[in-house]
């Protein structure tokens, strides 16, 4: 198992969206650019925000990488039919629907109460992640001791939620 960043930038596309029928409600959908080869089905991904509030927004589980099964297609195909109205730059949108896709799922289906923010995670010893240092939209790898500390503080301070 590895750890992964994946960074939203909710100016591009806002956050809860409703699920479109058909797909549970804590699947979602992520366009990566880089590491499509690396990432495995069990991984663990830390979701983070971009923006106002910056820091980790939820944690999911990678439930599938391409080439998808037939359930995963549909439901890739559901929610990226779904959201394509909210996304406020189309063009964005459309050049990140050429990348590779995981499917995903959340453990916390409401997100995390309330989130990790970038000063939290710099006193609780996360100053090394590198979406810290180099703040750009994508995927980020986490060095394995980091992620395992970082889960770990998650599922201490955070309700598990149903």
């Amino acid at each position: 198992m590895q750890y992964w960043i994946l960074q939203h930038n909710p100016r591009l596309l806002p956050v809860n969206i409703p699920a479109p029928p058909g797909v549970p409600l804590n699947r979602d959908y992520w366009h990566i650019s880089r590491y499509a080869r690396d990432v495995c089905v069990g991984d663990i991904a830390f979701i983070w925000h971009a923006g106002v509030n910056r820091g980790i927004h939820n944690v999911a589980t990678v439930v599938s990488t391409p080439p998808h099964g037939p359930e995963a297609d549909s439901h890739i195909r559901n929610l990226t039919r779904n959201d394509a109205p909210f996304w406020t730059e189309p063009a964005v949108r459309d050049r990140l629907r050429q990348r590779p896709t995981l499917l995903i799922e959340y453990r916390y289906p409401h997100g995390l109460h309330p989130p990790i923010l970038v000063q939290e995670l710099r006193q609780q010893g996360f100053s090394g992640l590198p979406v810290l240092e180099m703040p750009q939209r994508g995927i980020y790898r986490v060095e394995d001791s980091a992620g395992g500390q970082l889960l770990h503080y998650i599922s201490v301070t955070q309700p598990r939620s149903g």
